[in-house]
């Protein structure tokens, strides 16, 4: 079949790319986590007025699509590092999602009404994993396609992870239960659907064969991170030392 061929002709260098790619974008560090807390704060307040185009601006900058791409590609590749911090990534960004979106309700003056924004991501549907299942399929051909690199911001959009964790959080903070249940549902539907078509994806293009460059990122970000955190140590030593005068 010609759709199964043009996955099988990507070249190597193309798949080291979007390996590289995808393990940065999943890397635990400042700038992931700073853009998850503007994006899940953007969203709720997004889905508390009712905004539709608030909504779609946070999922433009939430980075929380690449964990999840990445948990495919540790099963793919079948190494259990890139796995394990792809998990890691995903697990800390949920929970941080839907604790900051229950702050967001409960600092907000008034009550917060249901709204349209809110009430239609309390339920998983069919037509929401099929969603997930296509939008897997076009994250991964575009990631692995320079020339299709541009459509990854609409896959973000169309996919819609991070507005179910800001309804979930709202909802609990606004003491419907059992509606905070469905919301939560329905973005563990959004990432299972993700995961089966990159993971097919992925293995239709043999991307297993670039584990080594997904090993060589690893530990290039890893060294990044000890760097950024020994950097961080070096400026704060110098107020530690003054504070440690000024109290003598």
């Amino acid at each position: 079949m010609k759709i199964i061929a043009h996955f099988r002709i990507v070249d190597d260098e193309a798949k080291a790319r979007a390996v590289e790619r995808l393990i940065k974008g999943s890397t635990p560090d400042f700038d992931f986590f700073f853009l998850v807390v503007l994006s899940v704060i953007m969203a709720t307040v997004g889905i508390i007025i009712n905004s539709p185009t608030v909504v779609i601006g946070s999922m433009l900058i939430a980075p929380i699509l690449f964990p999840v791409l990445s948990l495919a590609l540790g099963v793919v590749l079948g190494d259990y590092k890139v796995f394990y911090r792809a998990l890691t990534t995903l697990a800390l960004a949920t929970g941080l999602s839907i604790l900051l979106a229950f702050a967001v309700v409960l600092l907000v003056p008034g009550e917060v009404a249901m709204t349209a924004e809110i009430s239609s991501r309390t339920e998983p549907t069919l037509a929401y994993l099929i969603i997930a299942v296509v939008s897997g399929l076009a994250v991964a051909y575009s990631l692995v396609q320079p020339g299709l690199n541009e459509t990854l911001p609409g896959v973000a959009i169309s996919v819609a992870l991070l507005p179910p964790l800001s309804a979930a959080g709202a909802l609990a903070a606004m003491g419907e239960w059992s509606a905070s249940v469905g919301a939560f549902a329905l973005f563990v539907v959004n990432v299972l659907g993700i995961l089966l078509a990159t993971m097919v994806s992925f293995m239709l293009m043999n991307i297993a064969a670039s584990r080594h460059a997904a090993v060589a990122v690893v530990k290039k970000e890893e060294k990044r991170i000890a760097e950024e955190e020994e950097a961080m140590k070096r400026v704060s030593r110098p107020r530690e030392i003054k504070a440690d005068r000024a109290a003598r």
